[in-house]
């Protein structure tokens, strides 16, 4: 995938349409800087294989954007859906496996470094990674099943129920607390475009029962603990771009550079909005803030224009998954994670050029009015 990436860029280089201007672009080329001058800051040539991995990201951003069609995204939805259900299927069998460290090992079912962990790792070796592909499944699963109901479908969107309440639960099983109010936020979400009477009582029983219903997030008992754990770690990981504030330390450096200083393994920020500042340093943090916003504004765009966007409800349930986990969490921080997020920002990107989505002022004026009336 690495060398189809450096093809893709090589060819949009030799043809001089490396950038047509687009803030992701601007984005890759940030977090390349970053990741080129905090290796020369730091005199660690092995950063150097980070700035490896922006450039696959920027290949596969570029990739889709020439070659992206409506079939090929709908494969990326059920393909996430899918294994998001073998997930949870090979989550079952991690007990047979226990005696076979090499199996567990080739089909991702263990944590490294760790034995009869209890929580639902799946195939990723990890169950925060596996959390994220849970979401991602059950947003593209309600986007179709908004669709459904759109078309008075409802034999498709009730047969959607089953996939959709294995995935919940599987979410659920991860013990990601992040996972489960993300998942909650989206549940919302889906209810609000479906029917804005059960949206509101779902909302109002929400928060008249917020309590009682902490009692159901996983590992419930030790959410002061973690809260105050994580705190830490984002105190911490501020004082460490304060000393690499140009640059940053990259993803990989930056469990090495966190522990000479706090002495102790920590391997991300636990904060996406910290985590960029942190790792690719105030160019790739602004790079990114740049590249939120601007996904926000054309999302909310997109959402009060009472027009029929066929896309809408796919990137408005799927899109708020990376900063919903992101804020107590980091899932984006490893490759296996990025890649979706990347797959599902290029086709966010190719959507709203395809449906001539730009951020103008008559736009902005048409909202307004209609924010009035």
């Amino acid at each position: 995938m690495l060398v189809l990436s450096l093809a893709a860029l090589y060819s949009h280089i030799k043809n001089k349409r490396l950038f047509p201007f687009s803030f992701i672009s601007l984005f890759f080329l940030c977090l390349l800087v970053s990741t080129v001058g905090a290796a020369l800051q730091m005199a660690k040539p092995f950063l150097f294989i980070e700035s490896l991995r922006v450039l696959f990201y920027w290949g596969i951003y570029l990739k889709v954007m020439d070659t992206g069609t409506s079939d090929k995204f709908r494969f990326f939805r059920w393909i996430v859906i899918g294994c998001g259900i073998y997930d949870i299927l090979i989550g079952w069998v991690p007990k047979l496996l226990s005696g076979e460290p090499v199996l567990a090992f080739l089909t991702g079912t263990e944590l490294l470094g760790y034995k009869n962990y209890n929580r639902l790792i799946g195939s990723t070796y990890n169950p925060n990674f596996t959390m994220f592909l849970l979401l991602l499944g059950i947003a593209f699963l309600f986007a179709e099943m908004l669709e459904n109901a759109g078309k008075k479908r409802w034999k498709s969107f009730i047969w959607k129920v089953l996939p959709l309440f294995i995935l919940s639960k599987g979410v659920f099983d991860t013990g990601s607390r992040a996972g489960v109010v993300a998942m909650i936020c989206i549940y919302l979400i889906f209810f609000f475009r479906l029917n804005r009477g059960v949206f509101i009582a779902g909302l109002i029983f929400i928060t008249a029962g917020a309590r009682k219903l902490t009692t159901f997030i996983p590992r419930n008992q030790s959410i002061a603990g973690s809260f105050w754990d994580r705190e830490k770690i984002w105190l911490h990981s501020f004082e460490l771009w304060e000393n690499h504030f140009l640059f940053g330390t990259t993803p990989i450096g930056f469990e090495q550079a966190y522990a000479s200083l706090f002495h102790k393994d920590i391997f991300h920020a636990h904060d996406i909005f910290i985590g960029l500042f942190v790792e690719y340093g105030v160019i790739g943090g602004i790079a990114f803030l740049a590249v939120f916003l601007m996904a926000a504004c054309k999302l909310s765009m997109l959402f009060f224009v009472k027009k029929n966007y066929r896309y809408l409800n796919i990137f408005l349930l799927s899109l708020p998954i990376i900063v919903l986990t992101g804020f107590l969490d980091e899932p984006v921080f490893s490759p296996q994670i990025g890649l979706l997020a990347v797959v599902l920002l290029s086709y966010w990107e190719w959507y709203t050029k395809s449906m001539h989505v730009p951020l103008n002022i008559n736009l902005i004026k048409k909202i307004t009015v209609q924010s009035k009336n």
